[in-house]
């Protein structure tokens, strides 16, 4: 066992401290008697979030070692969720993006017009589901004070994966079979 393992009691396989996931436990009494009602426990969640973070980075930093793409963190100001431009070699914008759940999610991303994808989402939906994809669309709205509301949308196709399965190699599996839907998509949407 080397300095910074411990042996788990329960499967006796040696881990790393770092891997440890901290929980706090706690207990309801009866305020009469003190008899225990119930034991709750809970992540710590900032530490397991913060430990998912550097995983996820580590991958992004394999993938832009392995392919010579850019990876560049966005800088979010008012939110918890964490986006990374991606580079391919594909014709969609990539990205990969975590908000503090069990999943990460890659994502290839167009745009398009507000209306076409609007009338066409049921199509988008199939384009993606017969490949094992999802679909997502956003229409984004802003205010020019010269020329009044203007709108446009992104939508592309999103895999989710979990933050401890990221494999060497896996980001440019997904990104190449989300390219293939993503041009399904496109023809079936767009006619193209």
């Amino acid at each position: 066992m080397s300095n910074g393992s411990v042996v788990c009691h329960g499967c006796k396989i040696a881990q790393d401290q770092s891997q440890l996931v901290l929980t706090r436990t706690t207990t309801e009494n009866c305020p009469k008697c003190g008899s225990q009602l119930a034991t709750r426990g809970q992540e710590n969640l900032s530490w397991t979030n913060a430990t998912r973070v550097a995983n996820i980075e580590a991958w992004l930093s394999g993938y832009q070692s392995e392919t010579s793409q850019l990876v560049k963190k966005r800088e979010l100001v008012h939110s918890k969720k964490q986006i990374w431009a991606v580079g391919s070699p594909h014709a969609f914008a990539a990205e990969v993006s975590y908000d503090g759940t069990e999943l990460v999610a890659v994502r290839m991303v167009n745009k398009g017009a507000e209306a076409i994808v609007r009338s066409a989402i049921e199509d988008l939906k199939i384009s993606a589901a017969k490949r094992g994809f999802q679909s997502f669309g956003m229409v984004l709205t802003a205010w020019d004070y010269n020329e009044g509301r203007s709108a446009g949308c992104v939508w592309g196709i999103v895999q989710y994966v979990r933050p401890h399965d990221l494999t060497t190699g896996l980001l440019s599996t997904i990104l190449a079979r989300l390219s293939e839907a993503m041009q399904d998509a496109k023809s079936a949407v767009f006619g193209e």
